[in-house]
């Protein structure tokens, strides 16, 4: 047992003996039993506070603080701006055929954040998928200046996993024609060569660009869903994932597998 444990065993069980034997061992002396007593029941009732009442108090708060912030008045302007950011994932994840499903939507805020998509776990890592997901993590913020003229700074979360997953698949998993299968350890981009980490920087933007244009086109092909989704958010505020599949209609049948590669004749 270590010492911190020994000292609130210690002081506990001090307080306990004081308070409860008090009259026990000193039954001649009345006064100083009871003033011991007093003494043990008082320090008993100062740890409780400290090791029990105290971080209770503290957990309750919390929980009030979350739960007023979810639940107070919102303006309607930020509520519409979170329905479209948060409809945008969900149909473009919807509509990328083999993407996780979203299991649910809800513009409901929490401490850090104003609104969120869950998704279905996600398995593939491939070069397709991590497209997707960038082309999904944009695909908020597009939406979102579709619905009212401009994306808030909310957006920095998608914006800044969108630019992680890039970097990655041009400097760590050779996953970029710029240079083929040469990787770059994470630790070590800062330290390459100025043209080295210009190229890196050039081929991140070509993807997010590429990612970017692949999700608007999508929102704005589907611009009657993307309206009914994030209208239905507003109503309702939390939507299942059978509620969106309500809304989003069937979904597009998943991409068929790529032929395998043909053996070329041994030489």
């Amino acid at each position: 047992m270590d010492l911190k444990r020994q000292n609130d065993l210690l002081t506990i069980l001090t307080g306990a003996v004081c308070a409860g034997t008090a009259e026990v061992i000193l039954p001649d002396q009345p006064m100083m039993a009871m003033a011991i007593g007093l003494a043990g029941t008082v320090l008993v009732g100062v740890y409780a506070v400290e090791r029990v009442a105290v971080p209770l108090a503290a957990l309750a708060l919390g929980c009030y603080k979350k739960i007023a912030l979810r639940f107070s008045h919102r303006n309607p302007d930020e509520m519409k701006a979170t329905a479209y950011h948060e409809a945008g994932h969900a149909v473009v994840a919807w509509l990328t055929p083999g993407y996780p499903l979203p299991t649910n939507a809800t513009i409901v805020r929490n401490d850090d954040h104003l609104g969120e998509v869950n998704f279905e776990d996600q398995e593939d890592q491939s070069k397709q998928a991590l497209l997707a997901d960038i082309r999904v993590s944009l695909a908020g913020p597009m939406a979102e200046e579709m619905g009212t003229g401009n994306y808030g700074s909310g957006s920095r979360g998608d914006l800044a996993d969108a630019s992680a997953t890039a970097t990655a698949m041009v400097a760590e998993y050779g996953m970029s024609e710029a240079f083929g299968p040469q990787v770059f350890p994470a630790d070590k981009v800062p330290t390459l060569e100025p043209e080295v980490r210009r190229k890196i920087r050039r081929n991140v933007r070509k993807i997010l660009d590429a990612e970017e244009k692949a999700a608007r086109t999508l929102l704005e092909r589907h611009r009657p869903l993307l309206d009914a989704l994030a209208a239905e958010l507003i109503r309702k505020k939390t939507l299942r994932q059978k509620q969106i599949a309500a809304v989003l209609g069937p979904r597009p049948a998943p991409l068929p597998a790529a032929a395998p590669p043909k053996t070329l004749p041994a030489t």
